[in-house]
This record gives structure tokens, sequence and C-alpha cells, in this order.
């Protein structure tokens, strides 16, 4: 065995934490604690249009002045294909209800859409911020182009948000499209590409085919990973750019 840390055989480090098993295997770990917020208020946001979508997910990831990425808690993006559009969203989980999904997918077909794209999000509190909570998350939507009355907001506490991926589990398991092979490819698109990427696969290739769940699409800072992705990467990225899994 060997121990690692940020200062002790580092490169070590990032490759285990980053390297899905392929540089080392983590047998112990000493993991700071911190306090968790209690709840999540809970949103995901409807576009029709990628380059709202695109644009609205780099301004929700972008530092502030103080250096803090984003006003949100957690950001992520999904997309889907609109010949498995109702299924795609009933299986997410049971976020949406079914008049939900109706009215997507009514919105989606009045803008000829071929593909509909999907904001995560959470704002989490405590006590001590619950007061304010919803005046922050409305100043925030604001700010963003998502489509107009398709922005879906719940609150639910801490944990459930954490554990949100089991609720999609138990849907698709009822299906029977869970416990089939499920092939995980992450592949980073460079900022200045992302859109040839929507037009040439999300309104291209996937276009007729029936897809169970999202195709996950969101933003990340180079800043944030050089150290890691200089370890498990043989790319070299510039500012932003976007992961698609």
């Amino acid at each position: 065995m060997v121990t690692c840390s940020k200062s002790l055989n580092a490169d070590l480090f990032d490759a285990a934490l980053g390297g899905l098993g392929q540089f080392g295997v983590i047998v112990r770990a000493r993991i700071a604690l911190e306090p968790a917020p209690t709840r999540a208020r809970w949103a995901r946001l409807v576009y029709t249009d990628f380059a709202a979508f695109s644009a609205d997910q780099e301004r929700l990831a972008a530092p502030g002045p103080d250096g803090a990425f984003g006003p949100m808690s957690y950001l992520e993006g999904a997309v889907y294909v609109n010949h498995s559009l109702a299924a795609g969203l009933k299986n997410s989980g049971g976020f949406f209800t079914d008049a939900d999904v109706a009215r997507i997918v009514a919105v989606a077909a009045a803008r000829n859409a071929t593909t509909v794209y999907v904001i995560e999000a959470t704002l989490n509190y405590d006590s001590a911020t619950a007061a304010s909570v919803d005046q922050e998350l409305s100043s925030v939507l604001a700010t963003l182009r998502h489509e107009e009355g398709l922005a879906f907001v719940r609150d639910a506490s801490y944990l459930e948000f954490l554990d949100r991926v089991h609720g999609e589990e138990v849907a698709l398991d009822k299906i029977g499209l869970w416990r089939v092979p499920h092939p995980w490819l992450i592949v980073l698109v460079p900022r200045s590409r992302i859109a040839d990427f929507d037009r040439g696969v999300f309104k291209g290739i996937l276009q007729g085919t029936d897809i169970a769940g999202p195709l996950v699409v969101y933003p990340l800072n180079k800043s944030k990973y050089v150290r890691v992705h200089r370890t498990c990467m043989h790319a070299i990225l510039h500012g932003i750019y976007h992961a698609l899994n």
C-alpha cells in the first residue's frame, strides 16, 4: 500500500481520485467533514433552444467576484430527444407529474423542437437561511431564458435529493430497462464545439432512437480540474468545456 495526499505522491493522489480504479484503489481515506444542509429547493428548467440552454448553464457555473462558483448549490443538465421525450421525462424519478410531461411535450411540438434540454439545479438551505431561499431562487431564475411556464420547483430534504437516482432506478426497473447493459461513455467537448455536437449528435445521429433516460450534459471549468486532468486526459482544454454522458 502507498500513502498519498496533495503534498505526498501528489500525482498518484490525483490519479486515484479521478482514474476510475485504473491507477489505484482507495482502501483507506481521511475525509474532512462539514455541516450538511437540511433541505433543497430543487428546480428543473426546460429549454427548446440549445444556445439559451448552454449559455444559462455557463452563467450558473461562472465564478463570482469572490471566486465562488455560481449562485446554485448544484448544477447539471440533461438532453431528451423528441422521439422518446415523454418516456424519458416520465422515467426521471417521479420529478415531473403526468400534467408536467404533457405541458413539456406540447411546448416542444409547438416549437417544432426535435430535442428538449433541462437544467437541474438546487439551492440548499437550513433553518438559518430558510426565510430567504425563495427570494434568492426567484432572483436567479429571473435571469434565465428557459421556456416560459416550464420552470418546475419542488422542495425536498437534502437526503431525498442526494438519493434521487434511486427513484430513476425504480422507474426504469418497472418497465424492464434497468437490468440491461449500461454503456458508460463520458465525452469532453470544448465550448467552441458544443453547438456542433448538438447539431451532429443530439439533433442528428440520435433522432429516431429510443432512449429510456436523459443524456447528461453540463459545463466544467478547467481551472478547477487542472491537476487531475493533466494526469488522466490526453488533451489540452481551455476555459469552459462540457461533459456529456
